[in-house]
């Protein structure tokens, strides 16, 4: 064999690993259908859903890599986030349908949550045949697991309705070598190796910034931005979708980009970058009338408030009498006293809620 031949052979990314685990799947063929087809029939709404999980995993970095030729024989998508990862028990949670650890937690990570119901990553069905998850968890040890819609498929054009119940999924365990081997076959899968590596973020055609959300002085609301609250550590999730269906091949990358634009707040401390290219959010550009920072600069003083006597349900009565009514412009007033300061950033103080800090900004047109 010659050494272009050599070239040429790739280790696709769902055949790496030795196999350690099995992880039990159970999932109704119509549901899948109905779910993926129907609710997210758009393929960028359905790949939105894995940057979604970058959010709740408490990532800073997301990197999105999309084959430029999506038509060819061996193009891929790839998602790769430095959020919190998955063990063996999480994958298993992964893929425990309708089930999700993340129930009846509005927060994680010191962010609101995304992701609730523990089905969403089923609406890659209608983008590839092969969904791949390769994981770096808190032990340090990379895993994989990869889900064969096609075996799905064949079992749904037998049954239509069919709940299957006997599917499993190896787990496999690999090193970073097999990792980037993995790689060479994903397209942009040379940047996402530097990610794993710890290399600097740059953006493709070069570029600055070892934290890719550092020095952003964008913030939503005024004050200091969020704070991630979770663990420093190594941990990543890599998501490839290869085999790609004819769904998944009609993604348009410019829609993709401006979608998830769109969706992005002023200030963010997840950065997003699309093949390269950091994204920023649309509202940046939109005309703004005023702005006021909640703070000295409002030269509030104190709020007046008027002290009328309206009975309580207990009482029996559903609002102010008519003398009550009658007396309302008699009625005394009582100052509350405002405080305010700049340290450490700008804030008012209210009695009894305490300090509330904000940027209050007009613009000329909706931005939602």
């Amino acid at each position: 064999m010659d050494d272009v031949s050599k070239e040429a052979i790739q280790v696709a990314p769902d055949t790496v690993g030795k196999q350690v685990a099995t992880i039990p799947v159970a999932l109704s063929t119509r549901f899948l259908e109905h779910f993926s087809e129907q609710l997210y029939s758009s393929p960028q709404k359905a790949f939105e859903e894995l940057i979604s999980n970058g959010w709740d995993a408490g990532a800073d970095i997301v990197d999105v890599r999309v084959d430029e030729d999506l038509q060819g024989p061996n193009a891929t998508m790839a998602v790769f986030d430095n959020g919190m990862s998955m063990d063996v028990t999480g994958l298993r949670d992964l893929w425990h349908i309708a089930f999700s650890p993340k129930e009846g937690r509005q927060k994680e990570h010191g962010r609101p949550l995304i992701g609730k119901f523990g089905i969403g990553k089923l609406a890659t069905y209608v983008l590839a045949e092969r969904l791949t998850y390769i994981c770096k968890a808190e032990d340090g040890v990379i895993r994989r697991v990869t889900m064969d819609y096609s075996s799905v498929d064949t079992e749904k054009e037998a049954e239509p309705s069919r709940l299957i119940n006997d599917l499993e999924l190896p787990v496999f365990e690999l090193d970073e070598s097999e990792v980037g081997e993995a790689l060479k076959a994903v397209s942009g899968g040379d940047w996402i190796l530097r990610l794993i590596e710890g290399k600097s973020w740059e953006d493709d055609n070069g570029g600055n910034g070892q934290n890719p959300a550092a020095g952003d002085d964008q913030q939503e609301f005024g004050g200091l931005p969020a704070t991630l609250e979770r663990p420093q550590s190594e941990t990543w999730t890599l998501v490839v979708l290869s085999d790609l269906k004819p769904t998944g091949r009609n993604l348009k990358i410019g829609i993709l980009r401006r979608m998830l634009s769109a969706a992005l707040p002023i200030g963010t401390e997840m950065c997003i970058r699309v093949n390269g290219k950091r994204l920023t959010s649309t509202k940046l550009n939109a005309a703004l009338l005023k702005q006021w920072v909640i703070g000295p600069e409002l030269e509030i003083d104190y709020i007046e408030l008027d002290e009328t006597d309206v009975p309580s349900d207990d009482d029996g009565a559903d609002g102010p009498s008519e003398n009550d009514a009658g007396e309302a412009e008699g009625v005394d007033s009582t100052q509350l006293e405002i405080k305010s300061g700049s340290s450490p950033y700008p804030y008012v103080e209210l009695p009894e809620m305490g300090r509330v800090t904000g940027l209050v900004r007009l613009f000329q047109d909706r931005i939602s």
